[in-house]
């Protein structure tokens, strides 16, 4: 039997490859703005008696296996929700089989299993009685006493009436994770039902093996360097493999999508574990794959490389025939002609840049959005200011969203993009003269580089 669960897992399929235009476009929108993906994802949950659970959204890039769906033997629980690390375990036999029931409000929740590889935790549960959808999420925290629990992701499926299936997943602290961690989940609101149902959970960890490595390479054009600091391989089928990544300068980024090893894709989760505060151009962080075989000894990665920049802040009324030069590339923006008409402004622009840039087709279509409008007041916090009135950067292009308050479009016949920007709901910018009104070009578009199949070899 484990011989071949072994093989399952080791001939899982490789990820399709994608059209390279629209993937760079997809991956700079979301670096640039966030968004939405096959799960709805949050921040940090903190352990304390009161902590409600906030949902936002996140930059995800995850690496799905479709493999999952096609193969009888996934388990049962954590394949429904595309979690490929936990059909790994549940399939292998190393999930731990909760079954506890809690009843509120004439609803029974019920945990079903829970797997604990390492830092990683997720859980699924069932609910019954559920007297209709008010909304679409459940809310749950962790109590006093419980493990420090930074969530990933979560998710729910109905499955019947007035039942559904729940996920959800996270990390905890890779100290805590050395040893048995007690996680009291109180889950108190469930798609707009509110109750009371309490799990004190102890999960314990799988057994874990450590290796020692010191694989090296450089990658995207020597901007980036990984180092290979080891692996952790954990009863169930999953690993740790641990790098140290460093950047050219301070906020660049490196993201690493696919770990493979004789044409065999390996990487489980593409969002890397922070191992350290990731201060400075280098940081440790953990990449959850599937458990190498003995024979691999080196590995290939492919992924992509960011380097923002901003352009400093420019006077609409000063703008006209104006070219705004990127300082780490031949990346520029000239603005050909800044109108105001009642609340609307117009910026129609063009850009020239490095072999990576988007064509103009490219850019209108895929809605991207280099330009940030703001008052010439403004003052950025690094953080909520750029939701207040006096700004504007990108519309909510969350789902059902009729925000139109920013769009671009190519002009027909023309190397040219118009980008529109309708004030009319920001009271700090609608009635300001262009004098008293400022840009600021993001040149990060043109710096989404990717890399391919960078060797690294697995040395000790």
């Amino acid at each position: 039997m484990k011989t071949k669960f072994v093989q399952w897992v080791n001939q899982l399929q490789p990820e399709r490859p994608a059209d390279s235009a629209q993937t760079q476009a997809t991956i700079a929108a979301a670096l640039h703005q966030g968004g939405q993906h096959r799960r709805r994802t949050i921040g940090i949950i903190v352990a304390a008696a009161a902590a409600a659970l906030i949902v936002g959204s996140g930059i995800v890039v995850p690496s799905v296996n479709q493999a999952f769906t096609q193969v009888p033997v996934v388990g049962r629980f954590f394949a429904l929700f595309n979690d490929d690390m936990g059909s790994i375990v549940e399939s292998s036999g190393r999930d731990q089989k909760l079954n506890v029931s809690r009843s509120s409000n004439g609803m029974k929740m019920t945990l079903n299993s829970a797997l604990m590889q390492g830092m990683s935790v997720a859980i699924t549960g069932t609910i019954s009685g559920v007297d209709g959808q008010k909304d679409d999420w459940f809310n749950y925290w962790v109590a006093k006493g419980g493990v420090h629990f930074e969530q990933d992701s979560m998710d729910l499926r109905r499955i019947g009436h007035g039942k559904y299936r729940f996920y959800l997943n996270g990390t905890v602290p890779y100290a805590a994770s050395q040893h048995a961690v007690k996680l009291p989940l109180v889950f108190d609101d469930f798609i707009g039902h509110s109750g009371r149902w309490a799990f004190n959970l102890v999960l314990k960890p799988n057994a874990a093996t450590k290796r020692k490595l010191s694989g090296s390479t450089q990658l995207a054009g020597g901007r980036g360097r990984v180092q290979l600091v080891g692996v952790e391989s954990y009863a169930g089928g999953t690993s740790l493999l641990k790098v140290r990544q460093t950047v050219q300068q301070a906020g660049d980024g490196l993201a690493v999508t696919t770990i493979s090893a004789n044409g065999n894709d390996y990487m489980l989760d593409a969002n890397a574990i922070a191992l350290d505060n990731g201060k400075g151009k280098t940081q440790l962080v953990g990449y959850k794959i599937k458990t190498l075989p003995a024979a691999v000894r080196s590995l290939k990665l492919r992924g992509y490389y960011t380097a923002p920049e901003l352009s400093a802040r420019l006077r609409l009324d000063k703008l006209n025939g104006v070219t705004v030069q990127a300082k780490r590339s031949a990346t520029s923006f000239t603005i050909h002609k800044v109108t105001k008409t009642g609340a609307v402004v117009k910026v129609l622009f063009s850009w020239q840049g490095s072999r990576n840039h988007y064509q103009f087709s490219e850019m209108a279509k895929n809605e991207q959005f280099p330009l940030a409008l703001m008052a010439t007041t403004y003052r950025d916090n690094g953080n909520d200011s750029v939701f207040g009135d006096d700004y504007m950067d990108i519309p909510d292009t969350s789902e059902g969203s009729q925000d139109h308050s920013i769009h671009y479009r190519l002009m027909p016949g023309k190397k040219l993009i118009e980008a529109r920007f309708d004030t009319s709901k920001k009271t700090g910018l609608r009635d300001l003269p262009l004098s008293k009104l400022q840009l600021q070009v993001n040149f990060l578009y043109n710096e989404g580089i990717s890399f391919k199949n960078v060797t690294v070899s697995l040395t000790k």
